[in-house]
């Protein structure tokens, strides 16, 4: 097990809420470095503000009323010139497929959004959309950081391993009639975007070039957390070899990509909450903060899923996502300020130590309760919001049923008062198929269970059991323990 520094244990970045969670991975296909797109900084080749005509920064498919912001970018309309110039001769025809198309890769959408996205199912559906876009700003947070960031805690070996692999998985366009559309409409709507960073529609979202060694500091930290079954079954997904590819269609393979990273995600930055806020502790002298701090490398215990006889009040989240996330983001600034620009940043913290030697060196940065204290009420609400709606479904009042949301991990009541963890129908699909390995293949109740205890997640077995009977993966009877045989969903 490697030991953690406050170099590596700071080198998340700060997120923020993205609306629709397709996004993020639409962001770790322009801005990572695993990518051509994210290697030669493409969104930065986009203007800022309309200059005779060029596109901005802020690409959206197509804004939502009032649609009085002028800043924004449309490019439906560009699908459909595309659509007219070389496939159809009929121009009704082309505008008829391309909305069919669009439609059917539309990402499900939250009350109050204020423009419509789709899901990346093919290579050139990526240029429709930016994350700048969808939350409406130049420079908004490096969610592709975050992914790759977690990747690389979880054993990604370089910087920019998580996007390359998305990257490479779309780099092979299928032969359908959707694959055949979105070839011919990526680049014409690349050349009405203007971007002088890559004058042509790549050959390749996937870069030549290897993105470089990951930092030492962090590599592999985080094996048995969930950054490490977040990057062992980011692979598996993606990896061709698996045949996950090919058994899945195209829009269900994105979704559990994107099921996979908001997952993650969301569990990685309660993980980094719990991390930073036993680091407090144990700086001003709590005996127990060690193994809490300790367990978070080898048994993290960061979610429960309880029966769904409990009621909604015993089993609330709410105190966690809100003043447990925000309690961690002051320890964590405190640590941050405390060390900032100082050698101190690389000391490790031997975890199969007995603390004392990790006690000493964070009472010499000489922290004030004050700063380290901080009313958790009074935090940025963008940490909050970005791991709330990760875990929620999303869902709009004029949503149609093919829009669902069905890959969340946690419920809400209908005021939205309070949260609980409850995986969707589609959720547990995607955990209990990837612990089983392949398309067609099977594992037991044993191997979901170590995985799940591996994101952080504690449910009990009855619980569990009710959850992969109702989506229909179980093969056994309920009181084989914990050899239950569970099948892939495909």
């Amino acid at each position: 097990m490697m030991n953690p520094t406050l170099k590596a244990l700071l080198a998340l970045p700060r997120p923020e809420y993205a609306k629709q969670t397709e996004l993020v991975l639409v962001d770790l296909l322009w801005r990572s470095k695993g990518t051509t797109l994210g290697q030669a900084e493409a969104v930065s080749g986009l203007a800022a503000t309309r200059e005779q005509g060029r596109a901005t920064k802020r690409l959206v498919l197509e804004k939502l009323p009032p649609k009085s912001n002028n800043i924004v970018t449309e490019t439906s309309g560009w699908v459909r010139e595309a659509a007219r110039d070389g496939i159809f001769a009929d121009p009704a025809d082309a505008d008829l497929f391309s909305d069919a198309v669009v439609n059917s890769i539309a990402a499900p959408r939250s009350q109050r959004d204020q423009s419509k996205t789709c899901a990346p199912v093919h290579r050139g559906s990526v240029p429709l959309q930016t994350l700048n876009g969808a939350v409406n700003k130049n420079a908004p947070p490096n969610l592709a950081r975050a992914v790759d960031v977690m990747a690389q805690l979880g054993g990604a070996p370089d910087e920019g391993a998580a996007g390359a692999s998305l990257a490479e998985a779309l780099d092979s366009p299928g032969g359908d009639m959707v694959s055949h559309f979105f070839e011919h409409v990526a680049p014409a709507v690349w050349r009405r975007e203007g971007n002088v960073n890559l004058p042509e529609w790549p050959a390749s979202l996937a870069s030549l070039a290897p993105p470089g060694p990951g930092d030492p500091f962090f590599t592999g930290l985080c094996l048995e957390g969930p950054q490490g079954w977040f990057w062992d079954r980011w692979q598996q997904l993606l990896d061709p070899s698996t045949g996950w590819r090919e058994a899945l269609p195209d829009r269900r393979f994105i979704d559990w990509a994107t099921c996979l990273a908001r997952t993650g995600l969301a569990l990685t930055y309660l993980w980094e909450a719990a991390v930073f806020r036993s680091l407090r502790e144990l700086c001003f002298g709590d005996e127990g903060a060690w193994d809490q701090f300790v367990s978070m490398f080898d048994k993290p215990a960061l979610l429960v899923v309880a029966p769904r006889s409990t009621p909604p009040s015993e089993k609330d989240l709410t105190a966690l996502l809100g003043n447990g996330l925000g309690d961690g983001y002051y320890a964590r600034a405190a640590l941050d300020e405390a060390t900032r620009d100082q050698p101190s940043r690389e000391t490790e913290l031997d975890l199969a130590s007995d603390g004392e030697e990790a006690r000493k060196f964070l009472a010499s940065l000489n922290l004030t309760a004050g700063e380290a204290y901080r009313d958790p009420r009074t935090a940025p609400k963008t940490l909050k919001e970005f791991v709330r709606y990760l875990m929620l479904a999303r869902v709009a009042s004029d949503a149609t049923a093919d829009e669902a949301d069905l890959y969340y991990l946690a419920r809400t009541d209908q005021k939205r008062r309070r949260v609980w963890a409850e995986p969707g129908p589609e959720w547990m699909v995607v955990v209990a198929s990837l612990a089983a390995g392949g398309p067609g293949k099977q594992c037991t109740l044993q191997e979901v269970m170590v995985d799940l205890a591996r994101m952080g997640i504690s449910i009990e077995r009855a619980t569990l059991v009710d959850l992969l009977e109702g989506a229909g993966l179980t093969q056994d009877s309920p009181d084989a323990d914990e050899a239950i045989v569970i099948s892939s969903g495909f």
